[in-house]
């Protein structure tokens, strides 16, 4: 059965260390395809997301665009979903899963997050029947956070299979990059060494028309 890989997140902006990342799921062994899978509305967090729908989609296609310019023989493996972004409800990895699942019966499953993440997994909605439905869920080291398996949750350590990679990523949070862009003056030699020159042409521009409303 073909390996199938649920990459999700925010990405917004889609920057160098999540771009690394794909990358490396990409190009593992075993790896049939990667679902790229960006969040709509997060439960988790208090605050409206920066931009709507149709700007968030142009973030996404100018990163894949890259994708498929720099390494088109990966781009093959590589699908963009855009059905968590298109609904206006509340975003649940468990559902999202459930639906790829449904197109993709026979596939195994293996979700890829960042080391960040494990603190807030245990809160996330029926994470037991989401684990259990997986094949493994697989760890990537960000800066400023410990990985180790001592990191994982204990009551979620059996639920699966577990892979922690410990190689660092080129890291900083979105956040971070959105609080450096609201400098319109500095914005290109604060915000391009962090971004893909496709993404970084839409994401200015975005953040400059914001700064002006």
């Amino acid at each position: 059965m073909e390996l199938r890989v649920f990459f999700g997140g925010s990405f917004m902006p889609p920057h160098i260390g999540h771009h690394e990342l794909l990358e490396r799921l990409l190009a593992e062994s075993g790896v049939g395809h990667v679902h790229l899978v960006p969040t709509g509305t997060n439960p988790l967090k208090d605050h409206p997301p920066l931009f709507d729908t149709a700007e968030r989609r142009q973030l996404m296609d100018a990163w894949v665009r890259t994708v498929k310019q720099r390494s088109p023989e990966l781009a093959a493996k590589l699908t963009l979903e855009t059905f968590e972004l298109d609904s206006e409800k509340a975003s649940y990895t468990v559902q999202s899963l459930r639906t790829l699942k449904g197109r993709y019966p026979e596939a195994r499953w293996v979700i890829a997050m960042g080391a960040d993440l494990l603190e807030q997994l245990p809160r996330w909605r029926a994470v037991n029947d989401l684990l259990e439905g997986l094949e493994a869920v697989w760890v990537f080291k960000r800066g400023g956070y410990a990985l180790s398996p001592q990191e994982i949750p204990v009551p979620l350590r059996e639920l699966c299979a577990w892979r922690l990679f410990p190689e660092s990523l080129q890291w900083i949070s979105s956040t971070e990059l959105r609080d450096l862009g609201e400098n319109s003056d500095a914005l290109q030699a604060r915000l391009k060494p962090y971004l893909l020159d496709n993404v970084f042409e839409v994401f200015a521009r975005l953040l400059l028309q914001k700064n002006r409303e």
